[in-house]
């Protein structure tokens, strides 16, 4: 099984702890969201991952093969954020043909029909489209990679809410077409929480918490009715969240639904992102 595991891994910018013994595992042929705040380390994790920067200390091993050594695990992770790492004066199909020539397994069907879906032109020049569409385009080669491990950094910002949620059907088409990892790197939480599997959150350069995303789920719920009804119990509760709107309240809450409520108080599932601010909040 060709895991990729990251161990104690710590990056340092002079006095700055970036990354602080960082430990977690990927699974061949499951989508991960890497859930965390701006600045919490997720885009220094992932250019770690793909051996753009150099760790401080730690591993990062494919397999039980080191990335750093192993030219053959490098080639099964691809990171997708948004720095350019080709000629901008390339038209979308040369650099495709490029990309064909290093990894002959890259899905062409597919990247000419999402062309066609988010009514990208392959011939313009990388340089001439649109800031939306550079990303575009990008996440296009993306979902198109052979590579095992896939990683998208922030992969919807700057989108339209057409192509975050064009985008988001397309990276399960590609999962279907070809079984890999894909990891999420995100604080767009709700947008992408129905696409994962698991979850690792990351705050502050040390990760939180990795674990199934039904185990999250499961460790809370949700209870809805009016501020009459809802009230009296929070003070015998583990309360995540109060949404107030008039006289409703939403509680989100962990641990067991009471096995007696009000009349009319409704239980409904936790949101990740309920759990993911408790999660991250001291």
């Amino acid at each position: 099984m060709m895991s990729l595991k990251i161990e104690k891994v710590n990056k340092n910018y002079f006095r700055h702890a970036a990354l602080i013994d960082v430990k977690c595992e990927f699974l061949p042929g499951k989508i991960y969201g890497l859930l965390g705040r701006n600045g919490a380390g997720k885009s220094t994790l992932l250019n770690i991952i793909a051996h753009r920067i150099n760790k401080t200390s730690g591993a990062v091993t494919l397999d039980g093969e080191s990335i750093y050594t192993n030219e053959a695990a490098r080639k099964e992770i691809f990171l997708s954020n948004d720095e350019t790492w080709f000629d901008s004066w390339m038209r979308v199909t040369q650099l495709m043909e490029v990309i064909q020539k290093f990894h002959p397994d890259f899905d062409y069907e597919f990247a000419e029909s999402l062309f066609e879906a988010f009514e990208l032109n392959p011939k313009k020049r990388f340089k001439s489209l649109s800031t939306g569409y550079r990303s575009i385009a990008k996440l296009i080669i993306a979902l198109c990679m052979p590579s095992q491990y896939i990683f998208l950094d922030e992969p919807v910002l700057g989108l339209d809410a057409h192509h975050r949620k064009l985008f988001n059907k397309k990276l399960i088409e590609s999962y279907e077409r070809k079984p890999r990892t894909f990891v999420i790197s995100t604080h767009m939480i709700e947008e992408v929480a129905y696409l994962l599997e698991a979850v690792v959150i990351i705050d502050r350069g040390m990760v939180k918490q990795q674990a199934e995303l039904e185990e999250v789920l499961n460790a809370g719920y949700v209870l809805t009715g009016t501020a009459t009804q809802i009230d009296p119990l929070l003070s015998e509760l583990s309360v995540l969240n109060v949404d107030e709107l008039g006289q409703l309240r939403s509680v989100s809450v962990l641990g067991e639904v009471p096995e007696t409520l009000p009349e009319g108080v409704e239980v409904h599932p936790l949101g990740l992102q309920d759990y993911f601010i408790h999660t991250t909040m001291n």
